[in-house]
């Protein structure tokens, strides 16, 4: 483990093999339109598995019969960094409170216990490929969250797990204030690229705002098709209009890259059965979207952040409440008055 402080947080980057594990093999499960999904053909033909492949029709389907799913991501992070694999093959069998849950819990503890030998393989090559460059990457990473989160009631210790399967994407989870992001540090060692450090924000920011815009308790879901997706994709708004909040205000240098972080998620699809699927989410007529398409075509960033816009910033009943809850605003501007947070009304 590589740990680096900076005054008042420290990030650690601790490889866990049985976390990793776990998301490998979820990557081989088709899940459809599921926002959550982590099927990747590039990670699969280069890692990918045979024996998993086979047992992933039956697991995906295990899989989308739980009406919450996200909840299955917590255990495996909150691993211990040095366990082995049976301590996942343990959290999964008694995970989650509904019966659907348990039984993908078993089977994917079955199919993970007979892929877990050739993963180990796979596994100290990835380890042997991180060098020793996790420190400097831990205090790279500390230094640029520290000033990004300044003012915030952020966990003040984070917890950077690798796994090559993420990619592109991250999960998080929170334990005795300490935040477990894990993602994919390819390329990222020594030196973190902006798209690590945005990936490590975000999910970090889920924790500061998913309560605040979501009632307690309500069902969230990452499948369109679940009555709870509403309250997903609010929390995502949420947390992407926040991070490109702080990131104008701390490091407007970094703002192009944010922007075409967020592009891959908001610059219209040429997939006409998602770009109606964004256009009725968002409550665009059509004529607004061809417009964000012609934007799009002649200026990624600039469409980038017209599409922030647009489809990003929260209400603003929600939002004031977030950042209220947020910022001391005793000491503190908010953030409403600066570039980027002007007060509309959102499109519907």
């Amino acid at each position: 483990m590589r740990e680096k402080s900076q005054p008042g947080l420290t990030v650690r980057v601790a490889p866990c093999r049985a976390t990793a594990l776990f998301y490998h093999g979820l990557a081989h499960l088709e899940l459809g339109d599921d926002a959550a999904s982590l099927h990747d053909p590039v990670y699969l033909g280069s890692d990918g598995s045979a024996a998993l492949g086979e047992a992933a029709p039956r697991l995906a389907a295990l899989y989308l019969r739980i009406a919450a799913p996200m909840g299955l991501h917590a255990p495996p992070l909150l691993l211990e960094a040095g366990c082995g694999e049976e301590s996942l093959f343990a959290a999964l069998r008694g995970a989650g409170p509904s019966a659907e849950a348990r039984a993908f819990g078993e089977a994917m503890a079955a199919a993970l216990a007979a892929e877990a030998p050739a993963f180990a393989a796979r596994w100290s090559r990835f380890e042997a490929g991180l060098g020793s460059g996790l420190s400097h990457l831990a205090a790279r990473l500390a230094a640029e969250l520290e000033e990004l989160l300044s003012g915030l009631e952020a966990a003040r210790t984070i917890e950077v797990r690798p796994v090559p399967a993420l990619r592109d994407a991250g999960r998080a989870t929170l334990s005795a204030e300490k935040a477990i992001v894990a993602t994919d540090l390819t390329l990222a060692v020594p030196t973190p690229a902006p798209r690590l450090l945005f990936q490590v924000l975000h999910e970090v920011s889920h924790a500061l705002v998913d309560d605040l815009v979501s009632r307690p308790g309500a069902l969230r879901s990452t499948d369109p098709r679940s009555p709870g997706y509403a309250a997903q994709l609010r929390c995502e708004q949420a947390v992407l209009a926040l991070d490109h909040h702080l990131v104008r205000r701390h490091r407007p240098r970094l703002t192009p890259a944010y922007l075409g972080w967020c592009a891959r998620w908001v610059i219209p699809s040429s997939d006409p059965r998602e770009l109606a699927r964004l256009r009725s989410l968002a409550g665009v007529g059509a004529a607004e979207w061809r417009a964000l398409a012609r934007v799009a075509a002649e200026d990624r960033e600039r469409a980038a952040e017209a599409a922030l816009e647009e489809l990003l910033l929260i209400e603003e009943p929600a939002r004031a409440a977030i950042l209220g809850l947020l910022y001391d605003a005793a000491s503190r501007p908010r953030p409403e008055a600066e570039a980027g947070w002007r007060s509309r009304d959102r499109p519907r």
